[in-house]
């Protein structure tokens, strides 16, 4: 069925952004972060995390899920299924660190104001439309 999206256009996100071709999030330090979304048409995102969250489920209905165990089930399903990669990410020497699934869920234990910057802006639809894309691709000077 086709819908008026007459005034809906701020609603309206790109599927390829949001599960294949993701975005490129910039923060300081000339450090960038490629996220597909945490929802919307990346089904992977659920999936994963109702399988991870799935051993702990009375103890999260209940709400007394250990703090320490819902981050890192938090932490894993981002580093396996929302960010994709990174670029500025360095050692203390200035080495480039590649990314890996272990390796960034160390990196969002260290850093967890950043990692929640993260989430906020992969949880957004607004990051996945195709003009916000655009704009950040811009920023990073891809477009």
């Amino acid at each position: 069925m086709q819908f008026d999206t007459t005034g809906l256009e701020n609603y309206i996100t790109d599927e390829s952004l949001e599960n294949s071709k993701g975005v490129w999030l910039k923060f300081p330090g000339d450090r960038s972060f490629h996220v597909l979304r945490a929802g919307g048409s990346n089904h992977a995102f659920g999936r994963r995390f109702q399988a991870l969250i799935k051993p702990y489920r009375k103890q999260m209905d209940r709400g007394t899920l250990d703090p320490d165990t819902s981050d890192e089930i938090l932490r894993r399903v981002y580093a396996e299924t929302v960010v994709k990669g990174w670029e500025g990410i360095k050692d203390p020497m200035g080495t480039e660190i590649p990314y890996n699934v272990s390796t960034a869920m160390e990196f969002f234990k260290a850093f967890p104001e950043l990692f929640g910057e993260i989430v906020d802006l992969a949880s957004s639809y607004a990051t996945f439309q195709n003009a916000q894309a655009e704009e950040a691709q811009e920023v990073l000077g891809e477009a």
